[in-house]
């Protein structure tokens, strides 16, 4: 996130550059560069979010068929005394 920062400020910065002297082409090359950069980062993060979120979702399942396994578990032996009575 502070890299996102810094790449605002100069982004900021080549804008003020680019509205006094237009014509630098350079200025508007490096510009567009950091608008990309920033982009790619920002897709980024939303996937390491949406993994995240996926992971989360895999452990909670996870936990759950592991309660109910155990749930089962524990009501097999009563079923077995029951069918012996």
């Amino acid at each position: 996130m502070a890299k996102a920062g810094k790449i605002d400020a100069a982004i900021k910065a080549y804008e003020k550059a680019l509205e006094q002297q237009p014509e630098m082409e350079d200025a508007a090359f490096n510009k567009q560069l950091l608008e990309k950069m920033k982009q790619q980062e920002q897709e980024q993060e939303q996937e390491q979010e949406q993994e995240q979120e996926s992971d989360d979702n895999e452990q909670e399942d996870d936990q759950s068929d592991s309660k109910e396994d155990q749930s089962d578990q524990s009501q097999s032996p009563q079923d077995d005394k029951s069918e012996k009575d």
